[in-house]
């Protein structure tokens, strides 16, 4: 059996202290990073708060997963 580690991520919100949205697995931290940065810089969505304001959200990874596989 193969099994592998995923952290786990969350995203806390400075202003209203508690986390927003839900955890969120990647198969690499730096995946996360990424999609982080993309997230935080897409202004083209008028919805998206993170972009808003992006000094309010801080991305936290708060464990690791176990994968497993046949």
């Amino acid at each position: 059996m193969n099994n592998s580690l995923h952290p786990i991520f969350l995203i806390w919100d400075c202003k209203t202290e508690r986390f927003f949205g839900v955890p969120f697995l990647r198969e690499h931290r730096e995946d996360a990073r990424r999609e982080w940065q993309e997230v935080a810089n897409d202004r083209g969505n008028k919805d998206n708060k993170i972009a808003k304001y992006p000094a309010d959200y801080t991305l936290f990874e708060i464990g690791t997963h176990i994968v497993t596989g046949k």
